[in-house]
């Protein structure tokens, strides 16, 4: 199988992404207009974004690429849209042709994105010890922050008693993982979301492969 970026055609998703990480560092911090030669390539790039539509909106004026503000040595690319506003898109994701995700599967993912700082703190600050099987003295990575009541069930409790025209529908894309991440215009929503997440939830300490075990019970 093959993939393409406009004329641009890659034998697979790595290459695609890695020729199109090189371009980009290579090009740094530019305007991109329509007379630039690497607009088209820019386009075709935008026409994988599983969001495009929304990204585009009411059309392209240019593209331009900044400094990523989170991830240091990194690039971002951007979009000036022809009413003057700006927005961002993953170039990595759509270099890597990932499918198009549902807005609530993304609505999932950014509210973990939301609570895992909380999560990480609790794993740092607590023994290794699986509370289940009792394996301990193991790698850092073997061991997972598992809710004794399933997150699942904290995020439909919460989402039940929010308005639905006030949850989020359109997420960026967080640089370090990318996943799904609220927008700072949804900043409320995010706050209080995990106000009331970390108010409810108990955690604990699971092995691999019990947390795995308890995921697919």
């Amino acid at each position: 199988m093959k993939y393409s970026i406009g004329a641009k055609t890659f034998k697979t998703k790595k290459e695609s992404y890695e020729y199109t990480k090189k371009l980009i560092s290579n090009l740094g911090c530019v305007t991109i207009k329509k007379d630039h030669k690497e607009y088209d390539f820019f386009v075709s790039l935008l026409n994988n974004h599983n969001e495009r539509n929304e990204k585009i909106g009411l059309g392209i004026d240019y593209f331009f690429i900044t400094p990523n503000s989170t991830n240091k040595g990194a690039f971002q690319t951007m979009i000036k849209r022809i009413d003057g506003s700006k927005i961002d898109f993953s170039w990595v994701n759509c270099s890597r042709f990932l499918k198009s995700q549902s807005k609530e599967s993304n609505l999932n993912k950014a509210m973990r994105d939301a609570i895992s700082p909380y999560t990480i703190e609790y794993k740092k600050n607590n023994l290794l010890k699986c509370c289940l099987c009792g394996l301990e003295n193991e790698p850092y990575n073997s061991f997972h922050v598992d809710h004794i009541e399933p997150f699942s069930n904290i995020r439909d409790k919460f989402l039940l008693d929010y308005k639905k025209e006030n949850i989020p529908l359109v997420f960026e894309d967080n640089p370090f993982n990318n996943t799904a991440m609220f927008a700072d215009s949804d900043e409320q929503f995010k706050n209080d979301w995990v106000s009331f997440h970390n108010s409810v939830c108990n955690y604990q300490i699971l092995c691999e492969k019990c947390n795995l075990n308890k995921s697919n019970s």
